[in-house]
């Protein structure tokens, strides 16, 4: 959780410069909208790329179901998403806003790995190895 609440503390300290990205991204999908083409992608997936290698001791045993929705899930407390929904939409200040997704972090986290892991099936052993006889 040392990743999230770091991430989360440098996208509150940036917070205008990261407004004026996710301006950037939604004119980006409105422009393409209306000249009816698919938008191109305009985020890198930096977050979920950082959250594979974070979540990865939790990954052995999960499926890939599993494991792809609690990289979803995770991956809604993190950013500049999360940070304007609680403070546009829940008219959260900075502190408890960022004590939130932490809580709903730990949650979602708690969640996943209450999940019943997938049955794996134990691992045939090799056949043994023959010795050559010696002549």
């Amino acid at each position: 959780m040392r990743f999230l609440s770091k991430l989360n503390a440098i996208t509150f300290a940036d917070e205008a410069q990261l407004r004026m990205a996710l301006k950037v991204y939604l004119d980006t999908w409105f422009a393409s909208r209306a000249a009816g083409v698919q938008a191109p992608p305009v985020r890198e997936g930096r977050r979920m790329r950082w959250l594979e290698r974070v979540l990865e001791p939790a990954r052995a045993g999960r499926t890939a179901k599993q494991w792809r929705r609690m990289q979803a899930a995770i991956a809604l407390t993190i950013g500049t998403d999360a940070m304007v929904i609680l403070k546009d939409v829940c008219r959260l200040e900075d502190e408890e806003a960022q004590e939130v997704l932490l809580w709903a972090a730990r949650a979602l986290l708690r969640a996943a790995l209450d999940e019943p892991r997938a049955a794996v099936a134990p691992r045939a052993k090799p056949p043994a190895r023959r010795r050559a006889k010696s002549a």
